[in-house]
Parts: structure tokens; C-alpha cells; sequence
């Protein structure tokens, strides 16, 4: 309970920033590379585990669980070649590069996780449908074809 908070300061500044920055670069009229980095920083006196990022999965890094990875600092490149079929429909080819730290009063890690694989977007009445199937490798472990998977998009309209 309580004994937690005995030697720590319950008011303290925190600082955080983001960003989210892509870039695509026709090649031809249905070829696209797409180019992505995304990243993160939290700081604060004394950080908790349940106050810091939670990366992976669809939005992130590809190839893992739904924020699966915590993380008070990250940075994610992505790297993305898409065959357009439509306005809003492609294959598409990825990789998925990171640098994270979780720095927490628990513990300390440090990792350069990445994630690779092939997609489909379709556009539907509704929006824009994705579907990826994605393998990826933390910790220095090797790639496993058994620890696939397979993310699931949705982007409405209205």
C-alpha cells in the first residue's frame, strides 16, 4: 500500500513530447514508397511503469502484440513499398526499425526491436480495411515463422 510512496516526491514536472512524420515518394504512377518515423519521450523525477509509452502492434511496430513493449523514450523508422490498386487500396511491403528504453523505478530496459511483412488495404463503403501479416524479433531473439501476426485496420469514414 502506502510504503510505495514513502521516498518519493509526490509533486514533480513531467515532460513529454511526440512525433509523427511521413513521407511518400511516387516512383510511378502505382508504385509508392512511403517513408515513416515515429517517436516519443517521457521524463519525470520517478516514473511507474503504467505512466510510460506502450508500444507495438498495428499503429507502431508491426509484428508484435498490441502495446506489448513499454517504453519511456522510442523511436520507430518504417520504411513502406506500396503497389496501388486503387485511391485508397494496396499490397504493400514493410519494415519496421525501433529504438526504445524504459527507464521506471522498477527497472531498466533497452532494445532495437524491428518487425517485417506484407499488407492489403481495400477501401469499403464503410472505409479503409487493412489487413497485415507481420513477424518481428526482440532481445537479440530470432525471427519464428510459429509467432506470426496478423493485425486487423480499420479507418472509417463519415
Amino acid at each position: 500500500g502506502e510504503e510505495v510512496y514513502d521516498d518519493i516526491d509526490l509533486k514533480s514536472t513531467q515532460w513529454n513530447g511526440n512525433i509523427d512524420a511521413r513521407l511518400f515518394t511516387p516512383i510511378t504512377p502505382r508504385n509508392t514508397v512511403m517513408l515513416g518515423f515515429k517517436g516519443a519521450i517521457i521524463q519525470t523525477g520517478t516514473m511507474f511503469r503504467n505512466e510510460i509509452y506502450r508500444i507495438g502492434g498495428m499503429q507502431t511496430i508491426r509484428g508484435f502484440d498490441e502495446e506489448s513493449i513499454f517504453a519511456s523514450a522510442y523511436s520507430i523508422f518504417t520504411v513502406e513499398y506500396r503497389f496501388l490498386l486503387e485511391r485508397n487500396s494496396n499490397i504493400f511491403a514493410f519494415f519496421d526499425g525501433a529504438w526504445y528504453e524504459s527507464e521506471t523505478r522498477e527497472d531498466y530496459v533497452r532494445d532495437t526491436p524491428y518487425g517485417f511483412g506484407l499488407g492489403i488495404s481495400f477501401e469499403t463503403g464503410a472505409g479503409i480495411f487493412s489487413l497485415t501479416y507481420a513477424l518481428g524479433s526482440q532481445m537479440g531473439n530470432p525471427v519464428l515463422l510459429r509467432a506470426g501476426k496478423i493485425h486487423f485496420g480499420f479507418v472509417s469514414f463519415f
